[in-house]
């Protein structure tokens, strides 16, 4: 289970503060539980909202 893209969804929220780094479209990007509220809430996706989101799909999916 913790090599499924679902389990990133996860860690994402395990951080309020400093959040973890994440490799997306080749760029470092830092993630906390904040950066997942905020992409949830936003009307226009970025790359990083979209990585997030796809990532939280695929949790829901193993639920």
């Amino acid at each position: 289970m913790l090599a499924d893209e679902g389990w990133k969804a996860m860690e994402m929220m395990d951080w309020d503060d400093e959040g973890r780094e994440y490799d997306i479209n080749g760029q470092s990007a830092r993630i906390n539980a904040e950066t997942v509220y905020s992409a949830l809430r936003n009307d226009v996706s970025t790359d990083t909202d979209r990585f997030i989101i796809d990532r939280l799909d695929r949790t829901f999916f193993l639920v």
